[in-house]
C-alpha cells in the first residue's frame, strides 16, 4: 500500500508548514508559541487528573489496554523546549514551529 500524503491537497505544503508561515504573517514569535505550549500542556495534565475516573480503558488491535493520551507532557523543561530546532521550516526561513508547539 501506498502511504497517504501529508501535504495540503491544493498547495502541496504540510500542516506545520502553514502553521509556521501564520506565525509569520501574525508575528507570532518562537518564544510566545513555546510559552502557548507549555501552558497547554500544563493545562492539558491537569484537565486529565480532573476527569481521569470518567475515562473508560478500551483495547487496541494489538490487545493492549489504552486509558491515557500519551501526547501531554505533564513536565515539560522550558529550556528543553527551547533548544527543539523547527521541524518544518529552517530559522533562517522563519520557522519557529518544533515538536512541542506542534503536538
Amino acid at each position: 500500500p501506498k502511504a497517504p500524503a501529508i501535504a495540503e491537497r491544493s498547495t502541496g505544503r504540510t500542516m506545520g508548514y502553514h502553521a509556521d508561515l501564520m506565525a509569520e504573517i501574525n508575528a507570532i514569535n518562537r518564544k510566545d508559541q513555546d510559552a502557548f505550549a507549555i501552558g497547554s500542556h500544563s493545562k492539558a495534565s491537569k484537565a486529565r487528573a480532573a476527569i481521569r475516573s470518567e475515562v473508560v480503558p478500551v483495547k487496541n488491535a494489538e490487545g493492549k489496554i489504552v486509558n491515557d493520551d500519551n501526547l501531554i507532557r505533564s513536565k515539560i523543561n522550558p529550556a528543553k523546549v527551547a533548544k527543539l530546532k523547527p521541524a518544518f521550516r529552517k530559522p533562517q526561513d522563519h520557522g519557529t514551529v518544533n515538536a512541542a508547539s506542534s503536538s
